[in-house]
């Protein structure tokens, strides 16, 4: 990571990154679903319904669960 640079994944479109840009962000193009952007793994716990749901990102081999 440099401090004031702006990593966006290809996936992201160009007119996203454009409108970045101009409004002052330096940014850098990566590949699409490159392991450098992450790993997050994340929980949704919704009280009202009782209900959960969970999702790992697949950049890296991870799993969300919980109970």
């Amino acid at each position: 990571m440099i401090a004031g640079r702006l990593n966006l994944e290809g996936r992201i479109p160009r007119e996203t990154g454009a409108a970045l840009a101009a409004t002052g962000h330096k940014l850098e193009w990566w590949p699409d679903w490159v392991w450098l952007a992450g790993s997050v793994c994340a929980i949704l716990a919704d009280r009202e319904r009782r209900l959960l749901s969970a999702g790992a990102d697949p950049r890296r081999p991870s799993d969300a669960a919980g109970w």
